[in-house]
């Protein structure tokens, strides 16, 4: 039995129900007219695995199937196509005939050639380095572990905006969509021994601490009613370790909400950077915050003009209790505790060694 897939040499207008496995390496789409934006057609140059290049039409009402799905570079096989002379004027290979798609032409991308990108950190990198300098010429089978799967080139993670048709439309991709994907965006207010600040989780964070994704949250909602969902509530009073981007925003914006990194939960973490935050507190710091204000309100009104101290002179003091707290060997630990090699790491917390933080 002949194999299904033929050589780019072998086309003929007789290979209707054959294949071929093909790169990529140039397409364009054709305008109906000069500096329109309608595609009269999407023209594509494949070559095989002999170098042999061919040509490749697809008509006016399919383009938009194949817009996205093509993308120079990449291997595909191409099935069920009508193969056609070579009728253009301005020819991009020297083939006798080209391919045109039709409704019951099947592509798809080839995935045996594909990458996978890793990025190791610290002890692993030494670990890797010897397999490089290797001149073995067997395949060098590498199992991870314990590691953080990402998805890219899955379309951007722009916010969508409604178009006048209804349609959800993307200014950086510049693609209309009838339907995105939900994601959390939480603004919170997180307090500590000494102050409060607002925080900004996003996606990630907020799924591992809610335990469900936010299509999920937001089924179980009216979309019309604008209302705290208990879920979100359910933070409120937990003791967190927090890991913070702090932007230029940040410095001269009051009220700028601070980006949430990753957040920790491990009871022995809390307990051992945050003991003022143990959860067997009678009040949470909040209300205990706003209980002192009022308190220091009644103060001022009753000390009728004795001498108060100064509101910089109390942010100093505070400041200066929190600098004492977190020693430099303090916040080497929290950049450990973060860090996602923490538990692979061997050694004590006396045989760190000194380094540049930037």
């Amino acid at each position: 039995m002949p194999s299904q897939y033929i050589l780019a040499s072998q086309i003929t207008p007789l290979h209707t129900r054959r294949a071929v496995r093909v790169h990529l390496v140039r397409t364009y789409e054709v305008p109906e007219l000069r500096g329109g934006i309608t595609s009269k057609s999407k023209e594509c140059l494949f070559h095989d695995e002999e170098g042999t290049y061919i040509h490749a039409t697809i008509p006016k009402e399919d383009v938009f199937k194949y817009r996205s799905l093509l993308i120079e570079g990449k291997v595909y096989s191409v099935k069920n196509f009508l193969v056609v002379t070579n009728y253009y004027t301005y020819k991009t290979s020297h083939h006798k005939y080209i391919i045109k798609f039709n409704y019951k032409t099947s592509v798809k991308e080839n995935t045996q050639d594909k990458h996978l990108k890793c990025t190791i950190w610290d002890d692993h990198v030494a670990a890797m380095v010897p397999f490089f300098n290797s001149i073995q010429e067997e395949p060098l089978i590498v199992l991870i572990q314990m590691c953080r799967a990402k998805v890219v080139n899955a379309g951007c993670n722009k916010k969508l905006k409604s178009d006048d048709k209804g349609l959800l439309f993307c200014e950086k991709c510049k693609r209309k969509w009838q339907k995105g994907v939900v994601r959390y965006k939480v603004v919170v207010r997180v307090a500590d021994a000494h102050s409060d600040a607002p925080f900004l989780m996003w996606d990630r964070e907020c799924s591992e601490l809610l335990g469900m994704p936010a299509a999920e949250l937001i089924g179980n909602y009216n979309e019309e009613k604008d209302e705290v969902p208990t879920e979100l509530e359910t933070m409120i009073g937990k003791a967190m370790v927090f890991k913070v981007n702090i932007k230029k925003e940040n410095k001269h914006i009051y009220g700028s909400a601070f980006t949430v990194m990753r957040v920790l939960r491990d009871d022995s973490i809390v307990t051992a950077y945050c003991s003022s935050l143990a959860p067997d507190q009678e009040r949470d710091l909040i209300s205990k915050m706003i209980e002192e204000c009022s308190d220091d309100d009644s103060d001022m009104e009753a000390s009728q003009g004795d001498e108060v101290n100064s509101p910089n002179t109390a942010c100093k003091e505070i400041q200066q209790e929190g600098d004492n707290q977190f020693s430099p060997l303090t916040k080497r630990c929290l950049l450990d505790q973060f860090s996602s090699t923490h538990n692979l790491k061997k050694g004590k917390l006396d045989s760190i060694k000194k380094e540049k933080i930037n």
